[in-house]
């Protein structure tokens, strides 16, 4: 959050997330935000692997529930923002550790109806904007 801020390689990174073509006309190399980009989720990614890894057996099939549940995370926190993605993901990691212990065999069933409740309450998430359509 810090880089994306502060930084102004983080600035020309959100300019081209909003617009890539107004953003090569102020003069931001397009490809390279974008190549930095996929770089530092690449290395979030194999981070966040060689830390799960030891706790969860490692298979071909373990990214995907592990993926769901990030996908949910960041849908329940609004997407667009960081500290909503963080919230939503300690939400659903602690509403499913809540879950396993008291549903043992349903917790991700739980986890993800309270889930679904909340985006129905809510379909911006917990810090998504509400966006207003002016004719």
């Amino acid at each position: 959050m810090l880089f994306l801020s502060r930084t102004k390689r983080g600035a020309a990174m959100q300019a081209v997330a909003m617009d890539h073509e107004a953003a090569t006309a102020v003069g931001i190399h397009v490809g390279r935000s974008n190549a930095i980009a996929f770089m530092i989720g690449a290395g979030l990614a194999a981070l966040a692997g060689g830390l799960v890894g030891p706790l969860l057996y490692v298979n071909p099939a373990l990214g995907g529930a592990l993926g769901i549940k990030g996908f949910a995370a960041a849908i329940l926190g609004g997407f667009g923002s960081i500290p909503g993605a963080i919230v939503g993901g300690l939400a659903i990691g602690v509403l499913d550790s809540f879950a396993a212990g008291h549903f043992q065999g349903y917790s991700e069933l739980v986890t993800f109806l309270v889930f679904t409740v909340i985006i129905m309450i809510r379909p911006t998430g917990v810090f998504g904007e509400r966006t207003v359509n002016r004719a």
